[in-house]
């Protein structure tokens, strides 16, 4: 990628990045810095611990439900508009 095209997606802002999807161990990475565990990020946002934990082991497709709840919080899946 080039340099004017990188400082073109910097310039887009927040949205872009919103547009990208993380991988499960982004995702863990981001939890474990902001929270103190999975678990208690999973109770905050009012999901269930075992799903949270299966969804980012990618143990879960993700498709429909509280999984694909927990996928969308996470941002390892982009809902289209």
């Amino acid at each position: 990628m080039k340099t004017e095209d990188i400082a073109a997606q910097e310039e887009v802002g927040s949205n872009a990045a919103m547009d990208t999807p993380l991988t499960e161990e982004q995702a863990r990475s981001s939890i474990l810095r902001a929270e103190s565990s999975i678990a208690s990020w999973a109770r905050k946002n009012g999901f269930s611990v075992e799903l949270t934990r299966m969804v980012l082991a990618g143990k879960r497709k993700c498709l429909r439900g509280q999984s694909l709840q927990i996928a969308v919080a996470l941002r390892l899946k982009v809902l289209a508009e």
